[in-house]
């Protein structure tokens, strides 16, 4: 009996060894199991959010192209299409877990009509078939995220040519507007309802309406609004606007309305221009967007100093531009003569030359090729080497067209051009007993 108690106590003494044991085992795997749940508490919504800081960023890029898509399509009257990434990827982890999913939504908002408020008989500049007294609608087309972690994520809206993110109460405004340029007043009406929502990146195809408008002269005596639904502030356009347009006077918000009024010289008042060109293109979000702008008579405004708009259809027409190598464009210009009632057989010469603007064009963050975009700073066009880009408009040693003539001149940037990019550019063109006109571009640059 005394061996049987000894045995009892060593077993006893080897039972206190196992315990401790155990009791370690069990202290290191609460010291993991907290370590994990202190960094899926910590760090993973650290992670999350820089992520998801990036998609917002990511996305304010692509709502930039697809705005830079609607412009092209109004403008070359082809459709494009632009690709919005809705939400963030997350990591595959090996430890943690990463939030649901997190869908973003880009959909269209139901702004309401673009209204005209003048004392001349203005007719519809949207659609032939509708009367002077009838409003056409547009739309604002928005990205709202869904985020997790990230709670200062904007929403980013396209409204009347600007891309602003809203931030609170503050909109920031990321692109300047080209509603009102000069004594050109660009209409854009966004048609068609559009809402999408998930974690894929969807694409969106804009199919323009062809281009119209009026051309008004002198019976536009007093000062008159062009009214527009916007949820970006009378304060903000009218910033926009003093960098861009010598005719406006201010701008209103109207009480209980998402809506600004833009007060414009009238032709017949001091300080305002001899004429006002109302240039319309309506964009269906895939959808023919079902208007009929009438058609501009150039042939009276072409004796004017006047900006007819991105790429006129008066004498002097944009035929295509091409990459040539050495980061250099090869862009064609055709001079219409008489064609059409449209034009003068005066020759025309380029005497001045101005790069409004420089930008990637369709799918990514890069030009046509799928490269890193660089925008290029400066430009060299004939004797001019150092335009700068955004920069004032310059002389230039001129070239001439005569009438019917088709020829290139040749444009190349400090940077590489890509086929996909695009920029603006206006041209002062001059000829006898013609006053000189002013024309913008909209030169998309294409592949060999």
């Amino acid at each position: 009996m005394p061996r049987c108690d000894r045995r009892t106590d060593i077993m006893g003494w080897e039972d206190d060894r196992g315990v401790s044991e155990v009791l370690g085992a069990i202290l290191l795997f609460g010291i993991i199991v907290m370590a994990i749940g202190g960094y899926q508490a910590f760090v993973v919504p650290q992670q999350t959010a820089e992520i998801e800081f990036n998609h917002n960023d990511r996305v304010s890029e692509d709502m930039k192209e697809f705005r830079n898509a609607l412009l092209s399509a109004a403008a070359d009257n082809e459709p494009r299409s632009s690709s919005i990434e809705l939400a963030p990827k997350y990591p595959t982890r090996t430890i943690g877990l990463n939030p649901g999913a997190s869908g973003g939504t880009l959909s269209t908002e139901a702004a309401g009509p673009i209204e005209i408020d003048a004392d001349f008989s203005s007719g519809q500049v949207c659609d032939e078939g509708l009367g002077p007294d009838t409003d056409v609608s547009t739309r604002s087309i928005t990205y709202t995220p869904n985020y997790h972690a990230y709670r200062s994520g904007q929403s980013i809206t396209v409204d009347s040519s600007i891309v602003y993110r809203q931030s609170g109460d503050e909109s920031l405004v990321d692109t300047s507007q080209i509603l009102i340029r000069g004594s050109r007043i660009q209409l854009m009406p966004i048609q068609g309802d559009f809402s999408e929502t998930g974690e894929h990146a969807t694409s969106v195809t804009m199919i323009p309406s062809g281009s119209g408008g009026k051309v008004v002269g002198d019976d536009a005596s007093d000062n008159f609004n062009v009214s527009i639904p916007t949820t970006l502030s009378a304060e903000a356009w009218e910033e926009e606007l003093e960098s861009s347009s010598d005719y406006f006077v201010t701008v209103h918000s109207v009480p209980g309305e998402e809506r600004v009024k833009i007060e414009l010289m009238g032709t017949g008042t001091s300080g305002g221009p001899s004429s006002y060109t109302f240039r319309c293109t309506a964009i269906g979000l895939d959808t023919d967007p079902g208007l009929n702008p009438p058609g501009i008579p150039f042939t009276d405004d072409l004796n004017e100093t006047t900006e007819d708009g991105l790429n006129p259809h008066g004498a002097f027409v944009l035929e295509r531009a091409t990459l040539t190598g050495d980061n250099a464009t090869e862009v064609t210009f055709r001079h219409r003569g008489s064609e059409e009632g449209v034009g003068t057989t005066s020759d025309l010469t380029i005497t001045e030359a101005r790069f409004a603007y420089y930008g990637p064009l369709g799918q990514g963050a890069g030009g046509g090729q799928g490269q890193p975009f660089q925008k290029p700073e400066t430009a060299a066009y004939r004797n001019v080497s150092d335009f700068e880009i955004g920069g004032s408009a310059r002389s230039v040693d001129g070239h001439t067209w005569e009438s019917g003539e088709t020829k290139s001149i040749t444009i190349s940037f400090d940077e590489d051009a890509q086929a996909g990019d695009f920029y603006i550019l206006r041209l002062k063109l001059e000829g006898e007993g013609v006053d000189p006109i002013l024309a913008d571009y909209f030169v998309g640059v294409d592949s060999e």
